[in-house]
């Protein structure tokens, strides 16, 4: 009798101490403004500064990227040029995916790329800004 007060509350320790939900498990939300598009890189986006997970383009990818910035930019591998305008904010969560460092619809007889951007993978794109939990 005496062993099984003492593993009932054994039992319960170790069942609550399993029970832990790590909060920052949940993708971020992210913003930013397209650029342009490049068929070897993917769609080229000026992500804002307070997440600084892109790189500096230079030359500037484009006219809009010269009046735009051409700091902290990213290529969105899976998404197509006629997706978003240039100079549009939109609203994204990434994944960083090894296996997918070309975008959806790459132009091979360009050669591999020299742009510098990191290819993401996006996902949850919107026009609107994320709610928040």
């Amino acid at each position: 009798m005496r062993a099984r007060f003492f593993l009932l509350p054994a039992l319960l320790l170790y069942a609550l101490a399993g029970c832990k939900h790590d909060a920052g498990t949940a993708p971020l939300c992210y913003s930013g403004v397209v650029l342009n598009y490049d068929c070897t890189a993917g769609l080229l986006i000026q992500v804002d500064s307070q997440h600084p997970i892109g790189k500096s383009l230079y030359p500037p990818a484009s006219s809009y990227a010269d009046s735009l910035g051409s700091d902290n930019v990213i290529a969105a591998v899976n998404l197509l040029r006629s997706s978003n305008k240039c100079a549009q904010r939109i609203y994204f969560t990434y994944e960083n995916d090894p296996k997918r460092q070309a975008p959806d619809n790459a132009c091979p007889f360009l050669g591999p790329s020299r742009n510098p951007a990191p290819r993401l993978v996006l996902g949850n794109v919107s026009t609107t800004p994320c709610a928040l939990p």
